[in-house]
């Protein structure tokens, strides 16, 4: 334990208050106004429309959209049996389908504390490594632990695997080889080939570390290789027969298709990734990693010193993946997050230990709190960036118009609008506002979602948001406006324009 904790636990502060402090410290970004945004539309929409599905037909084994076999979103279920889980707890909305993320994301924080302390003997870089994980933009975001997406389970088991595989090399250990393949295992029943996208990285570092032979001729690796097949191929078998042309789809969603080209028009260059960290995702902290990863690798401190370069082999090795493949989004560099973390928290340890340690401060002062200001003016203006997107969470501007009708319906849901007769007219994508129709129909409120909006009938009650279908209504029919929020309009229609 470092002198910081013997200095507080002196004064009476102990460290249950500072265990107690931090984890308040990463439990507001992580579950404060996790239900307050609409349904996010394409992949938590999707997810969403499977888990309430899931609920209704107890088909726990092919995720379900519309009653069909769901053969866009080809991904395996653990996410989506997690979600379903919590739907029987707390009842389905936006929480239930949010909280496995939030959870995911306060044990990557506290696999990470407990990696770093037991490695280390360093408390203090544990707790710095997650006060940047939480700090981070692209970590604490919509597709990362404020959704419900695949992307925050898959970064804890992939962060849980690659931490077991080097506790392995350390101490060969049956129990860690075993941890490493159920992670792994955990990793792609949760986003298939994504959670192999270490495994590359892994085999390197083995070659330098010169164990990858030994391990080739482990039968304790052999065994843990087995078991993932089995449960893998079992899942991916099962599916395939339960629901014929599965596994055509996911080789076009999810391997081959994604990599060697673009798909859905999510294309960018080699660079992209780079450029997200320095001018969004990873702003805050970009220059302080470059600064940590060097400080790590020449670090004083052996221990220090070989957790940076595995983690080092860990993010070069993933970043070369996903910026080489075709098809790119903004969220495939989430896995990275608690690696990167850990190297922005070596600079500012190694900065806190300096100013601890200052022989004149120590000398001429009774109370030397330059360390304590440090970590106040390096973390005070990123907490209290991240606190304004998560404690009372808006929508930003160029997203307003797209959620307009998901905020009404959310009000809808609670018993605020009454869409008792209505039709809701939508033409595009639209699970995001299918879940909002579920949930209205399991109120027993007589609500429908059309996507055929042409040709309404004469009477009926229309739920419009997009301004095409407004002017399409307006030149063909005289229109009652019941009800209006932002470009959201509720009309009953009057009668047929004559031409």
């Amino acid at each position: 334990m470092n002198s910081m904790f013997k200095s507080w636990k002196e004064t009476g502060i102990g460290l249950k208050s500072i265990y107690l402090l931090v984890a308040i410290l990463f439990a507001i970004p992580l579950f404060s106004g996790l239900s307050v945004l609409p349904i996010r539309i394409w992949d938590e929409s999707r997810l969403a429309i499977n888990a309430l599905e899931m609920l209704q037909n107890g088909n726990w084994l092919v995720t379900h959209f519309e009653s069909k076999p769901d053969m866009w979103n080809t991904k395996p279920p653990l996410m989506i049996w997690l979600q379903v889980l919590c739907m029987k707890l707390i009842g389905p909305g936006e929480l239930a389908l949010r909280i496995p993320s939030a959870v995911a994301g306060a044990f990557t924080c506290i696999a990470l504390i407990s990696f770093i302390r037991k490695q280390t003997g360093d408390l203090f870089l544990g707790l710095m490594s997650v006060m940047v994980l939480v700090c981070s933009h692209g970590y604490i975001q919509y597709h990362g632990t404020r959704s419900g997406d695949y992307d925050a389970l898959l970064t804890l088991w992939t962060t849980l695997s690659c931490l077991h595989f080097y506790n392995y090399t350390i101490h060969r250990s049956r129990k860690q080889l075993f941890y490493f393949f159920l992670f792994l295992t955990l990793a792609v029943l949760t986003k298939s080939i994504s959670g192999l996208l270490f495994i590359p990285a892994l085999i390197v570092y083995s070659l330098y570390q010169k164990t990858i032979w030994s391990m080739f001729k482990n039968r304790d690796v052999w065994l843990g290789f087995t078991f993932f097949i089995i449960i893998i191929g079992g899942f991916y078998l099962l599916r395939e027969k339960a629901n014929p042309g599965f596994l055509k789809m996911v080789y076009e969603n999810e391997l081959g298709g994604r990599f060697f080209q673009v798909v859905e028009n999510h294309g960018g260059g080699f660079w992209y990734y780079i450029n997200n960290f320095i001018n969004q995702r990873f702003r805050e902290w970009h220059l302080i990693c470059l600064a940590g990863i060097i400080i790590g690798l020449l670090h004083s401190d052996t221990k220090v010193k070989k957790i940076s370069i595995y983690f080092s082999f860990l993010c070069i090795g993933y970043l070369l993946i996903i910026s080489i493949s075709k098809t790119k989004l903004e969220w495939y560099d989430l896995p990275l997050y608690p690696f990167l973390a850990f190297h922005s928290a070596v600079i500012i340890n190694f900065l806190y230990k300096f100013l601890e340690n200052f022989k004149w401060l120590n000398r001429n002062l009774r109370f030397n709190p330059t360390p304590y200001l440090l970590v106040i003016l390096i973390f005070t203006n990123p907490y209290r960036k991240i606190l304004d997107k998560t404690w009372a969470p808006r929508e930003y501007k160029w997203d307003q118009p797209n959620y307009e009708l998901g905020h009404y319906l959310q009000e809808a849901v609670g018993g605020r609008k009454n869409l008792e007769g209505v039709t809701l007219l939508q033409d595009g994508y639209y699970a995001q506002h299918l879940f909002y129709i579920y949930l209205l129909k399991d109120k027993k409120v007589n609500v429908d979602l059309k996507t055929d909006w042409q040709n309404p009938n004469v009477g009926n009650l229309v739920l419009v948001h997009q301004q095409h279908i407004k002017d399409y209504l307006n030149e063909r029919y005289y229109l009652e406006e019941i009800d209006k929020s932002a470009h959201v309009s509720l009309f009953r229609i009057i009668g047929q324009r004559v031409k």
